[in-house]
């Protein structure tokens, strides 16, 4: 993979937020209102997620070897900030902002981000680098299998299709040096250790951080992170997301060491890549998910389709 070539194509095809005429009018006569609004709470869900994506991909800058790497993650990582910001832009179109989600939630997306960026600067940086080097792929695959198909879906709409496209594109150079940066961390011989090895250290890195109340937050951010995401939840289970899609979201994961050899051999890869699998097979086979999307399609103009 030539990655001088990623970075080239990075740079020539930058878009702005500003490309787009946010005032044009909203063309979803099919989507009832209050469905709307939904789809706009789960757009700034996502938003958050994207600037969490900005913070892992400036960690791998600081700690990836080689300089052609390093510039074009950090080039990934405005393109995440950027995608966030077209996402809160697509959600107030929906009539939604920032502000209208629970001031919990938004408490968690701060913490976490703050935290991230003070780990980034610690000597624990390159624990959080090799960890997320494997663990990126999985949720990027997960964005551009599941939630962009399903969120495209939803929306079906003009605007908001022009921005998606600009996003894919993005999305996938990111996935393909998610496929070397797995690949580059095997070669420099630091793979990763079975899950409770890891488990084991991370909890006392985590105990001793130096910066101000990261101990409080990490113990506290699940406990603020399930109320303050029970809005979102109810919103994304009115979604139209298919199960064909996380069968298509196993397939990408399944076929990861097509592209990256040595990803098996990792330790942060076996573990996620059986809880995807099952998660698959169970949305496929579980007649409660059947009943629920039943139930969702009678309740719901815009129905899940299974």
């Amino acid at each position: 993979m030539n990655i001088q070539n990623i970075l080239d194509s990075s740079l020539r095809q930058k878009w702005s937020v500003s490309d787009f005429d946010w005032d044009r009018p909203v063309d979803m006569q099919d989507v009832s209102e209050k469905q709307q609004k939904n789809l706009a709470y789960v757009l700034l869900f996502i938003s958050g997620i994207e600037r969490v994506g900005a913070e892992f991909f400036r960690i791998h800058a600081d700690y990836v070897d080689d300089p052609i790497a390093s510039q074009l993650f950090n080039v990934f990582a405005e393109d995440e900030e950027r995608h966030a910001d077209a996402e809160l832009e697509m959600a107030k179109r929906l009539g939604a902002e920032w502000h209208d989600l629970p001031w919990i939630t938004r408490l968690t997306f701060k913490v976490v981000q703050r935290d991230l960026n003070n780990i980034r600067k610690s000597k624990y940086g390159s624990g959080v680098h090799r960890f997320g080097s494997t663990m990126i792929l999985f949720a990027e695959l997960g964005l551009d299998g599941i939630v962009m198909p399903t969120l495209r879906n939803g929306m079906n709409e003009p605007l908001q299709d022009e921005v998606w496209k600009k996003i894919d594109q993005d999305e996938r150079r990111h996935i393909a040096m998610d496929y070397w940066l797995i690949e580059n961390r095997y070669e420099r011989n630091i793979a990763f250790e079975n899950q409770t090895t890891n488990n084991r250290k991370l909890l006392p890195q985590i105990k001793n951080l130096s910066f101000p109340i990261s101990l409080l937050s990490a113990a506290t951010t699940p406990i603020i992170a399930i109320p303050g995401f029970l809005m979102v939840g109810r919103a994304a289970a009115s979604m139209p997301v298919k199960a064909s899609f996380f069968r298509d979201y196993w397939e990408l994961v399944k076929n990861i060491p097509k592209r990256a050899p040595h990803a098996p051999e990792l330790a942060a890869y076996s573990a996620p890549t059986n809880f995807i699998r099952n998660v698959s097979l169970f949305v496929q086979d579980s007649k409660l998910i059947n009943s629920f999307a039943r139930r969702i399609s009678s309740n719901n103009k815009l129905a899940p389709s299974y």
